[in-house]
């Protein structure tokens, strides 16, 4: 999936859901799901750390470009 399209997703729908879970749940229920957030990140980078380089997608042209 595409990396701005995660972004912009968050960008929009991150504050009308921060403002459902605070109301519903209180402030402090908001430290909960951003911790929650930040395990699944861990578990979801976890597979292309375990593959072996050479297994690893190539970056491509225009990717490393976008970079410099």
């Amino acid at each position: 999936m595409n990396t701005r399209a995660i972004v912009s997703f968050a960008w929009v729908a991150g504050p009308p859901l921060a403002t459902f879970i605070m109301g519903a749940l209180g402030n402090r229920a908001i430290l909960l799901a951003l911790g929650a957030v930040a395990v699944l990140n861990l578990f979801a980078g976890r597979p292309s750390r375990r593959m072996p380089p050479k297994e690893r997608p190539a970056a491509s042209a225009a990717a490393l470009d976008a970079i410099a």
